[in-house]
């Protein structure tokens, strides 16, 4: 089993904590595709606290466009599965829009479940 740390920012570090937050958004990168993350642990951490997830389901997400791609990922999860706090469908293409540049055509979900308790971060 494989293990990677990750910064997570606030809100969302507490939403993927708390299980409000059940899958994690990415644009899928050259190389980082051929991954395989089924079981890979993250320790997700803000820079105090961490805790460890483990990728349970991964799904990927292909458009012709940036746009396209951000949409069928926020159709097929649900939009608020991968960002509870957004207010609509279209704010939550705009939150994803901002990552990557425009020649992203590929998304990726990773459903993920909460193995750890919090503890401090070890940097």
């Amino acid at each position: 089993m494989s293990y990677t740390k990750k910064h997570i920012q606030d809100p969302y570090f507490t939403m993927i904590f708390d299980g409000s937050k059940v899958a994690e958004g990415r644009v899928i990168l050259e190389g980082f595709w051929n991954l395989d993350l089924l079981g890979h642990v993250f320790t997700f951490h803000n820079g105090v606290e961490e805790f460890d997830v483990r990728v349970t389901r991964v799904d990927a997400f292909y458009g012709v466009t940036k746009r396209l791609a951000i949409e069928n990922m926020l159709s097929a999860v649900g939009y608020r599965r991968l960002l509870p706090d957004a207010n609509s469908f279209e704010s939550a293409v705009g939150v994803y829009s901002s990552f990557g540049d425009d020649t992203t055509t590929r998304m990726a979900a990773f459903y993920i479940e909460v193995v750890s308790g919090l503890r401090p971060h070890t940097g």
